[in-house]
């Protein structure tokens, strides 16, 4: 598919573009929300950065439905088997995050991507030596090991599910996802707003 000139590309997903269009009305949408005063002025160097923030999630929103699509019926996930709370989020970082929170079926290839993982007796042990004090009761009574087994366990696997996503996903949109200048990642040291400034 091709762009006319007056519906320029900001980024392409498998060859498909997201129009810069779709950046300005998602940014428009954030500007007539609730947060509206916190977010940068347009033209700044910061508001340059809120633009490739939301390009960041509009095209891994569409690189992840593509794949729902692609893979077939898929169950539905609740946002909090993914992140269900801010510690979740900041490993799985502020694009995915906010992506996992809007879209189920980003929700949905999470599960599916992850289904595989698993988490060794071994590192369930160890993650309970090496973190006693996590596990008292209310006298601090360090708690048996058998009694605290399952949560641990639950804690590990719900991590490495994150971690086992994130390069997952780095590595689809390696392949899949090419952005033009001025929408590059706002994290890519070599696009200019990337310098911090004081």
């Amino acid at each position: 598919m091709t762009m006319t000139a007056h519906h320029h590309a900001a980024a392409w997903v498998d060859h498909e573009p997201v129009g810069e269009a779709e950046v300005d009305a998602e940014i428009a949408r954030l500007r007539s929300g609730p947060r509206a005063a916190l977010l940068a002025v347009a033209g700044s160097a910061e508001g340059r950065q809120l633009r490739r923030w939301v390009t960041q999630t509009l095209v891994t929103t569409r690189l992840l439905e593509q794949e729902a699509v692609r893979v077939g019926p898929l169950r539905a996930t609740p946002l909090a088997d993914v992140a269900p709370d801010r510690m979740a989020a900041l490993q799985l970082g502020g694009v995915v995050a906010s992506v996992l929170a809007q879209s189920a079926a980003a929700r949905a290839v999470f599960a599916h991507v992850t289904a595989g993982c698993s988490v060794l007796p071994d590192q369930v042990e160890a993650y309970h030596r090496r973190n006693p004090d996590q596990f008292t009761d209310a006298d601090g009574v360090e708690q048996p090991f058998d009694e605290v087994a399952s949560t641990i366990t639950s804690m590990l696997l719900a991590a490495a599910r994150r971690r086992y996503f994130i390069d997952w996903l780095g590595r689809r949109s390696a392949v899949s996802i090419h952005l033009e200048p001025g929408y590059e990642h706002p994290g890519d040291p070599r696009q200019p707003d990337a310098t911090h400034r004081h």
